[in-house]
């Protein structure tokens, strides 16, 4: 794109916007510009987490341990057939 300032002056008697009004537009862009630059580098500096699916809570434990933990405690019992 041409820059010169013949051209210059020309988009700005075409536009209709005064001098300032373009330098603030330009402004404006370039704040946005380094917003986003800003964002990208936090999200990228950011800590790394493990994207699998891992329950924590049977990380360390035995399957089978497990299993008999759910028996004995998280299964619903039936009063019905108490031993007498």
């Amino acid at each position: 794109m041409e820059e010169s300032p013949a051209f210059n002056s020309r988009v700005l008697q075409t536009s209709g916007l005064s001098k300032t009004d373009m330098e603030l537009g330009m402004a404006e862009m370039n704040q946005d510009s380094n917003r986003r630059d800003s964002l990208n580098c936090k999200l990228s500096d950011r800590y790394l987490i493990q994207q699998v699916n891992q329950n924590p809570f049977m990380a360390q434990g035995n399957y089978m341990d497990d299993l008999y933990i759910q028996e004995q405690f998280l299964r619903p019992k039936t009063a019905n057939n108490i031993a007498e």
